[in-house]
């Protein structure tokens, strides 16, 4: 081998070196804070890195916070949150909603129009077909068939004066 080939190996494995040891420094200059919970139906860890300890366990206490709200707005599986009891209303015109509700549902709707509504947050009858909740079946072509008919983000009006939502088809949740 060439004596430039060599100097080059031996640059490299020190290169290699310098970065592998101010790595592990880094990582071992900071405490781990981690939280687990049972949220939105699936274990839910934060694992935060921060060199000062109470900065790390509020954000950790923090974002577990921000994920239970949203569970208690939008988990379909739980019939106290705001989307449940929505879903059981029979007429589903001008329903007042919380702020936070409206803004996932905006975010729903705009995120629904750039994927070509392939991304569609109006599929509680596809879902209650499936039997994620209790009796996990194949639905028939007939049963997708007419659930399809239900969905649709686009049958999903928004005011946002009032802060009410309106689902334009029957039968949707």
């Amino acid at each position: 081998m060439s004596r430039k080939f060599i100097l080059i190996i031996i640059i490299l494995a020190v290169f290699l070196s310098i970065i592998l040891f101010r790595t592990k420094e880094t990582n071992e200059s900071k405490n781990v804070y981690v939280k687990e919970s049972f949220l939105m139906d699936t274990l839910v860890t934060i694992k935060i890195y921060d060199a000062e300890k109470k900065p790390g366990q509020k954000a950790v206490k923090t974002a577990l916070e921000e994920i239970k709200k949203i569970d208690r707005i939008s988990n379909n599986f739980d019939p106290d949150s705001e989307i449940s009891k929505i879903n059981k209303k029979p007429e589903k015109y001008n329903i007042k909603v919380s702020k936070d509700l409206f803004r996932m549902l905006s975010l729903s709707k705009k995120y629904s129009s750039i994927t070509n509504n392939s991304f569609d947050v109006t599929v509680a009858s596809l879902v209650s077909l499936w039997g994620f909740e209790d009796k996990k079946q194949v639905p028939a072509q007939s049963e997708l068939k007419e659930a399809l008919n239900h969905t649709g983000s686009e049958y999903l009006t928004l005011n946002q004066k009032n802060q009410t939502i309106s689902f334009l088809k029957k039968n949707m949740s």
